[in-house]
């Protein structure tokens, strides 16, 4: 089911949702550095005749926007293409982040089978014995209630020991044939689906029996009087076939992940890998994990440490093989960067006619998918962490294993699932070091806090330890807790010495969680002078880059700190913020594309406030091809910490380059209060605030200048934001007015508001301010915009300073800002009364070289702006200014510093 367009023609966004898997030529993954067209690259365009451009169906839902696979584009080559030369060419454009090829995988089997062998075998299952599965199914006696998808060559459906485990889809089991029943997208889907032939009939080819022997160790039915027993018994089996033969791709298995985590899997079993890593699939498993699915893959037979893929990624657990005697299997791949072991040496299991041995970390996996499975049905309430936590921590020692071998030893089915042991969750780390709002700095001596979360039973000792993975973060210490009960607690007794002269980056360390015996070692992330700062504003938290993007998750995943987090409100609310830049028809932005870079000496910072207000400055630019295509910020953000849920943005955006054009300055927000399909957008004109709200809470922006609105838009998140969010989308949505900017449609919403700053030309800048308000309630954001605009000088309205009546209780200049400056700077006078006042600039000689105001005022807060001119109409020389005001006899003065 395939749509092919001519060549030149630009493909559709590649989906999470893909409903089109054809085999025709080399497929190229490309991540756009910005959101663009590629057939309007004329680089493109003389690829042509090599060039063909696959348009995959649209997906059938939409995709948490949060993991940029939307941004993905999918480019088919012809041929007779030099594949190698167009993926060389394609990434040296500085339009194309990444080009990659889907990488080579290959199943972790031994390879020849033994003769077939047709009486009940249970008894020659050595792996049940030694991971005491026996006394695990005491415990766990019936898995039905997890699903375990095995995405492999195909399982034979009809195999007696089988046919009873396979998960089943009812509404298309009951439902008309050629028909999608249950309209998920995929047709006829009764057991699962083939990701190769595109339907859903996922039999293996003849003589692929990989897929039929990995199943048969995780659910082959139990206690039926034939041939093996699955390690879960009772487990359902999604079948999810990827390969022909005895080999595949990796393009079918990101499909087939995709519809594992769509349609109901708890684990999912990867008995494949290779040794190239590909962003693409490490996004697919980060977002799997974060919808509650536990990918468990193969760590590979080469006997090596050499990392094998999927399996190393952070969000995927890595399966060693060991042996009979309880060694590992020396075809085993091992090191630091594999999670545990479990027999894969000699395995008995089913295959399409019968029953057999095979060896291969191919068939460790489904052990451990087993045990996983146990653990699921035995409290499906458990997160993937709390998954990995009772696996890991089950495990036992291994025999003649040093380190580098396996983190947490070999699997034991009994330990994991056993409910009244104590097993230890990691909810959080944190590093806090000597730099601003305690970020780690090189030549720190880091404290380490952890918050972690003791289920099962008490403890009577905990112990918690850093351990040293790379030369560049030395890491030892433990920390020792007697006699912890259930529950969450922090440790935070552990230090982390970081080297002087290491450069700015995130570092791996080792942590080992020790619970009376029970074990477990994973690997964290340090951030060392990391690119953000965090905001505390009230009862809200908000994460600021010095790159434009506010609480964001960057193209790997990664959540940066805290994001934006409310008291009371679930989560981060606001998935992804941006400044926009629309000048012509281009823009500059964060939005998922993340143009923006820090320029020497920007790196975001705290800078001194005499009101006690959090202030931070940063500043970056895009410097994009051509010479009329380049912008630069300076950006200061401000909260109160003291104060009210707001956090202020000014923006100074600069044309850097020769040229001259129209210019729109826009926030742009997507906030998800959870359920994020259900939210509505709302508009208060008064208070300059557009709102997004839902069941678990409400954020907005808030608009403080009175320069033309451009637009004030609620954005559907289905029409452009899965779509992939071009740069003719924001061209169009950033000037399209304000007519659409509220909805009561419940959908999954994102927020624009705009500003139209007139031209500018080369070295022009204009100078916007926004701020983001969050809380628990509409009506506690409307005070929160009220309080940021009567701080920004938008309203007369009740702050610190101020009496009954909304009126200013002192005389006082109660702010500069920006300051330094480069175009302009608001300065703010506060007034307890009315009288005649003056505001005028002096230079460090006692001259007066401008006067800004001079007549009567009314008691409020009153607001004028410098653009560093002197009264004789003369751009004035970078240095140190003095700004004085003067009111019924009383004088107030503030620096500031201008910088050209």
């Amino acid at each position: 089911m395939t749509r092919r367009m001519p060549a030149g023609f630009v493909c559709i966004l590649i989906s999470v949702f893909l409903l089109s898997n054809a085999w025709a030529g080399r497929r190229l993954y490309v991540l756009p550095s910005e959101d663009i067209e590629l057939d309007e690259m004329p680089a493109i365009q003389a690829l042509s005749s090599s060039v063909q451009f696959e348009s995959p169906l649209v997906q059938n839902a939409p995709v948490d926007a949060r993991y940029n696979l939307h941004r993905w584009k999918l480019v088919e080559l012809a041929d007779d293409a030099d594949v190698e030369a167009v993926r060389s060419f394609l990434e040296s454009r500085p339009e194309i982040a990444v080009a990659e090829f889907a990488p080579d995988r290959s199943i972790f089997a031994g390879g020849e089978l033994d003769e077939r062998i047709n009486d009940p075998f249970a008894s020659l299952q050595w792996h049940l014995d030694i991971i005491d599965a026996y006394a695990a199914w005491d415990l766990v006696p019936d898995a039905s209630q997890a699903v375990v998808a095995i995405a492999d060559l195909g399982i034979a459906m009809d195999h007696p020991d089988l046919e009873d485990a396979l998960w089943t889809n009812t509404a298309e089991a009951n439902g008309q044939p050629n028909v999608d029943d249950d309209g998920n997208g995929y047709i006829d889907d009764i057991h699962g689906w083939d990701a190769v032939d595109w339907d859903g009939d996922p039999t293996p080819s003849s003589g692929a029996y990989h897929g039929t022997h990995v199943a048969g160790i995780t659910g082959a039915t139990a206690d039926n009087n034939r041939g093996v027993a699955g390690v879960a018994p009772g487990v359902r089996l999604m079948n999810l076939r990827i390969g022909a033969n005895n080999s595949f791709g990796a393009e079918p298995s990101y499909d087939a992940v995709i519809y594992a985590v769509l349609n109901g899997a708890d684990v999912i079993n990867m008995s494949y890998g290779g040794s190239d890593n590909s962003l693409f699939e490490k996004t697919l498993f980060d977002w799997a994990w974060d919808n509650g699915v536990v990918p468990i893959a193969a760590a590979g037979n080469n006997g090596s440490q050499v990392k094998q893929y999927p399996a190393a990624y952070e969000s995927v657990i890595a399966i060693a093989s060991t042996d009979p005697d309880d060694r590992l299997s020396n075809f085993s791949q091992y090191g630091t960067w594999v999670d545990i072991a479990a027999p894969g040496s000699d395995i008995m299991s089913t295959v399409i006619d019968g029953y057999s041995y095979d060896s291969g970390t191919s068939m460790a996996c489904p052990v451990a998918a087993g045990v996983a499975a146990l653990i699921v049905a035995s409290d499906p309430s458990l997160s993937p962490a709390g998954v990995r936590a009772r696996l890991m921590q089950g495990c036992e020692p291994l025999y003649n294993v040093g380190n580098p071998g396996v983190l947490n030893g070999r699997v034991n089915a009994y330990r994991a699932v056993l409910g009244n042991r104590p097993a230890l969750e990691l909810i959080d780390i944190s590093f806090t070091g000597s730099g601003a709002y305690g970020l780690v700095e090189p030549g720190d001596h880091a404290n380490v806090s952890l918050t972690l979360d003791l289920l099962g039973a008490n403890a009577g000792a905990v112990q918690v330890g850093l351990t040293t993975l790379s030369s560049s973060m030395p890491a030892s210490g433990t920390a020792t807790i007697s006699n912890q009960s259930m529950g969450q607690f922090t440790v935070d007794q552990l230090v982390l010495d970081i080297d002087e002269d290491l450069e700015r980056g995130f570092y791996p360390v080792g942590l080992t969680l020790y619970a009376d015996g029970y074990r477990d070692t994973m690997t964290v992330t340090v951030p060392v002078s990391p690119p953000w700062l965090v905001h505390e504003a009230g009862d809200m938290r908000a994460t600021v880059t010095d790159f434009g993007a506010i609480g964001f998750t960057d193209l790997t995943g990664q959540m940066l700190a805290d994001g934006v987090r409310v008291e009371g409100v679930p989560g981060s609310p606001l998935i992804h913020g941006s400044l926009l830049v629309n000048f012509g028809n281009r823009v500059s932005d964060a939005a998922y594309n993340f143009e923006f870079e820090t320029v020497l000496n920007g790196e975001i910072h705290q800078i001194y406030s005499s009101e006690g207000y959090q202030v931070y400055q940063a500043t970056y630019a895009h410097e994009m091809s051509g010479p009329t295509e380049s912008n630069r910020v300076a950006q200061r953000t401000t909260s109160d910490p003291d104060g009210g849920n707001w956090v202020m943005f000014e923006y100074e955006v600069t044309r850097t380059s020769t040229g001259s054009d129209p210019y729109r300055i826009g926030m742009y927000c997507d906030w998800d209060f959870r359920p994020y399909h259900d939210n509505t957008v709302g508009y208060d004109q008064s208070l300059g605030l557009q709102y997004i709200q839902g069941s678990s809470g409400a954020g907005g922006i808030v608009i403080l200048d009175d320069t033309d609105l451009s637009a004030v838009v609620a954005i559907d998140n289905y029409d452009y934001i899965y779509d992939g969010f071009a740069d003719t989308s924001k061209v169009s949505l950033m000037s399209s007015g304000t007519g659409h900017a509220s909805s009561s449609t419940e959908n999954d919403w994102s927020q624009l508001v705009v500003y139209d700053v007139g031209t500018l030309d080369t070295w022009e800048s204009a100078v916007v301010r926004f701020a983001i308000v969050a809380g628990t309630t509409v009506d506690e954001i409307k005070t929160a915009a009220q309080q940021v605009r009567a701080v920004a000088g938008v309203i007369a309205a009740p702050r610190s300073t101020s009496g009954q009546n909304g009126l200013a209780t002192d005389f006082s200049i109660s702010q500069v800002y920006p300051s330094p400056f480069n175009s302009s700077t608001r300065i703010e006078v506060a007034l307890p009364g009315t009288g005649q006042t003056t505001v005028e600039i002096f230079n460090t000689l006692g001259q007066k070289v401008s006067e800004l105001y001079s007549g009567n005022l009314q008691a409020g807060h009153h607001s004028f702006t410098w653009n560093g001119m002197g009264s004789d109409g003369r751009s004035l020389a970078s240095g140190l200014y003095l700004v004085r005001a003067r009111f019924t006899g009383n004088e107030a003065m503030r620096k500031v510093i201008l910088l050209r």
